[in-house]
């Protein structure tokens, strides 16, 4: 079980806000150099990062783990930070977990670190999750980018492990870590960058999400990132691959 608290983690992030970097002195002015110059790459995706994500948790949301999340909130009209301000109950499942990640970043979209704490524990009951790998992967992602340091090993595993486990399965998360792999793009290895071109590849074929592959071209060209060469390798790589689709929607139990 998490020994730390959950409220203290959630009063640090906050405290740390969105785009806090550490202060540096002048003798480590080159650190600081590279820190700003990672930032700035990084910057001009964030925004499209946070908007696609908070897609992604919609559609969570329509799932049917509002139930989970109803299971939690065990008083009616209780407020969601008052829930976070409470410790998770002993024994919960990975469904409460889950639940509960998805309402930390609802209620507070800079508490990431609690946010990975909550899937840690999740992926700890069940790692056959790919949404939870790619919140994960997002969580600690928002850390190390405010403090203008590279991606996480551990974020870095955590969108393959959602890649591995859920290629095409869902639009809305093929189109987050297509972004999320160019907005990192330095820190992700070859192999994971020629993945998400061949999954997203599928939907880019279908033509209706034309607009968006276009901003991302035009976005990732200013980087640098060779788009169009990774474009047409995944373009062959995919022939006759199965279309994407939306996942079955799941149940709530009755």
């Amino acid at each position: 079980m998490i020994k730390q608290g959950w409220t203290q983690v959630s009063e640090e992030t906050r405290d740390r806000g969105a785009d806090a970097v550490p202060e540096v002195d002048g003798g480590r002015s080159e650190r600081a150099g590279d820190q700003r110059r990672r930032l700035g790459a990084i910057g001009g995706w964030a925004v499209l990062l946070v908007m696609l994500f908070i897609a992604l948790l919609g559609n969570l949301a329509a799932t049917g783990r509002a139930f989970a999340t109803h299971k939690i909130v065990t008083a009616e009209g209780r407020s969601a930070l008052d829930i976070l301000s409470r410790p998770m109950p002993r024994g919960a499942s990975a469904d409460a977990y889950e639940a509960y990640s998805e309402l930390v970043l609802a209620a507070d979209p800079l508490a990431t670190d609690l946010a990975a704490l909550a899937s840690e524990q999740v992926l700890e009951r069940d790692s056959a999750r790919p949404f939870v790998w790619a919140r994960l992967a997002y969580s600690l992602s928002q850390s190390a980018t405010a403090g203008g340091e590279p991606l996480p090993d551990r974020a870095v595993e955590a969108l393959g492990r959602s890649m591995e486990l859920c290629p095409v399965c869902s639009p809305d998360l093929v189109r987050w870590r297509f972004s999320f792999v160019l907005a990192h793009w330095s820190d992700i290895p070859d192999s994971l960058r020629r993945q998400a071109f061949r999954d997203s590849e599928l939907l880019r074929r279908s033509g209706e999400d034309a607009e968006f592959f276009a901003d991302l071209r035009a976005m990732a060209r200013r980087e640098g990132i060779p788009f169009d060469a990774y474009r047409e390798d995944a373009a062959r790589a995919s022939a006759g691959r199965r279309q994407v689709s939306d996942p079955p929607q799941a149940v709530a139990p009755g």
